[in-house]
């Protein structure tokens, strides 16, 4: 009975020393977690209260410490949580200044009066290091009256990364390599030189356009990703884009064909100069290109690609969706009169096609040279010439045309050289 009793005394004394007078627990403050939650590259420390019904606001100073220096190397929301009151402070952001310092903060709880210690009053931890890769989506990007230039966020698993809140990443022009200058021949949209991320997102974009002078194009501009440490740089952490100007603006859309100027029958009577031994015409000429009325190609300004769908055998030549840039000038004859008529052209550069214009033969070099012009038919409806210049045919005139290339090789094989090309009308598509 003795042993009893002195069990029950004890109970009593314990719970004595947990309550206050009247059987009210003691409140007590502690972080949330042992650790703070890290949300987009900043720690974020909440507060946890227990047993405590107060109205009134009070205030649980925080203070840091740790081989990281606060405001130098990272910044705070607030010194202090605020309980109850009419702004409460819950949680408190702690945000590098550098990411990747490799350096911690210590923050403690100064437990106010009238409380006690929760389980978690001091916690450890390191700041954020880069969260992120950024990076354009393009190495290459064609500037006609107006580019949007299209720059991921990308984390350490290869997966998009969103970010929190609204973010921009600096862009610079790389004025080393730029044969463009920024207010002459082009200038940034609203002048914002960055690329905006809106919140929840992992894409942005940076914009330019086109100042139209008279010897602007074909000039170039590289721009640059100036991100701060909480990025790293990407893939492509530079994007070189051709100035083509308003003319060549025109391309963008989907063009079908209207007419194929050079057909076997006219090549062969333009090439007096070219023996066909024991071959016949059937065999010198197969695989050569026929009029389809179905062959179409497409130039996409937003995405800078040229996009084609032939179904005679161009589709031997443009295999697939290519990049393009912008080239040279050039003066190419439309007939076979002498002199020649000639017109001037603009060459577009792609960079997928197959040299040897075949179906079973790819060249290891994919670039390839087509030349573009404007002009109208007879009843004034813009008409569009396509001239495929450069090439080395592994199909039709197989044994002909080598002997025509010029040595050593320069690009255009065929355009700059001789007058075997293919010639062909397009009108904008309905």
């Amino acid at each position: 009975m003795k042993k009893c009793f002195a069990i029950a005394v004890a109970a009593l004394t314990v719970f004595a020393a947990c309550t206050k007078e009247g059987g009210v627990k003691t409140p007590s403050v502690s972080f949330e977690t042992a650790l703070p939650l890290t949300v987009d590259g900043a720690s974020v420390l909440s507060i946890k209260v227990s047993d405590y019904s107060g109205s009134e606001a009070v205030t649980v100073p925080v203070t840091f410490a740790g081989d990281a220096e606060k405001d130098k190397d990272y910044t705070v929301s607030a010194e202090a949580f605020v309980i109850g009151g009419s702004e409460p402070v819950t949680s408190i952001t702690v945000t590098p200044v550098v990411y990747g310092s490799k350096k911690s903060v210590t923050a403690s709880l100064e437990v106010p009066e009238g409380f006690t210690a929760g389980s978690y009053v001091s916690c450890t931890f390191p700041l954020s290091d880069a969260v992120a890769r950024c990076s354009f989506a393009t190495k290459k990007a064609t500037l006609g009256d107006r580019v949007a230039i299209e720059v991921n966020l990308i984390d350490n698993a290869d997966k998009p990364y969103s970010v929190q809140n609204a973010t921009t990443i600096a862009v610079e022009v790389d004025t080393e390599k730029s044969t463009a200058v920024e207010g002459t021949d082009f200038r940034f949209k609203d002048e914002n030189k960055a690329v905006v991320f809106d919140a929840m997102s992992s894409t942005g974009k940076v914009e330019i356009e086109y100042i139209e002078t008279e010897d602007n194009a074909g000039k170039l501009v590289v721009l640059k990703l100036v991100p701060d440490s909480k990025f790293e740089l990407g893939q492509y952490a530079e994007v070189s884009v051709d100035l083509i100007g308003s003319y060549l603006t025109k391309l963008n859309g989907t063009w079908k064909i209207n007419e194929l100027k050079t057909t076997a029958e006219s090549l062969e009577a333009s090439m007096y100069y070219t023996t066909y031994n024991s071959k016949t015409f059937e065999e010198c000429y197969a695989g050569f290109p026929e009029f389809n009325a179905n062959d179409s190609f497409s130039f996409d300004f937003e995405t800078g690609l040229f996009i084609p769908a032939f179904e005679s055998t161009f589709k031997n030549y443009y295999i697939g969706e290519s990049t393009f840039s912008l080239g040279d000038e050039i003066e190419l004859p439309m007939d076979n009169n002498w002199p020649p008529t000639m017109m001037a052209s603009k060459i577009v550069i792609l960079d997928n096609v197959n040299r040897y214009f075949s179906d079973s033969e790819f060249s290891e070099d994919k670039e390839g040279y087509v030349a573009f012009s404007f002009s109208t038919d007879e009843n004034g409806s813009e008409l569009l010439y396509m001239m495929t210049i450069d090439f080395e045919s592994h199909t039709f005139l197989k044994d002909e045309l080598p002997s025509m290339y010029p040595t050593p090789l320069v690009k255009p094989y065929l355009g700059s050289f001789t007058d075997t090309f293919l010639i062909a009308t397009f009108k904008r598509a309905e």
